[in-house]
């Protein structure tokens, strides 16, 4: 991790003023920190430091997801999942959540993804799951 990065770090690692880091974070994203790329994708989810913009924080997620963050997979996939800022796309949430973090969708996540969805988009997703 860069050293200009970690002032803005508390012990466990985490941001601790991402309004302050966000201009770093930027330059370090931009000439294609991973790590940097999935926090400036955070900062754009969630509206932290800087105002929420789904479109900047998927452009962000993918960029780290492409240099193997698998925690930008997930946030990609939760964004997808719950149609934050874009339509719910459960199909495409599912192959995210594959390649996310452990690998799987997991056991508690599928029947939410389920249950939490129409009869008409459950039913591909199921025909999809099975394939």
């Amino acid at each position: 991790m860069p050293l200009d990065i970690q002032k803005f770090l508390n012990r466990k690692g985490e941001v601790t003023n991402y309004k302050q880091a966000l201009p770093t974070l930027l330059r370090l994203a931009e000439r294609g920190d991973v790590f940097a790329q999935n926090v400036v994708g955070f900062c754009f989810d969630t509206g932290s430091g800087t105002p929420q913009d789904t479109s900047k924080a998927i452009h962000w997620y993918e960029k780290a997801a492409k240099g193997g963050s698998k925690e930008a997979i997930g946030n990609l996939a939760a964004i997808f999942e719950n149609g934050t800022g874009v339509n719910p796309d459960l199909r495409r949430a599912h192959r995210l959540y594959r390649r996310g973090p452990g690998g799987c969708i997991g056991t508690m996540r599928l029947p939410l993804l389920i249950l939490t969805s129409s009869f008409a988009t459950a039913c591909p997703l199921l025909v999809f799951l099975t394939r």
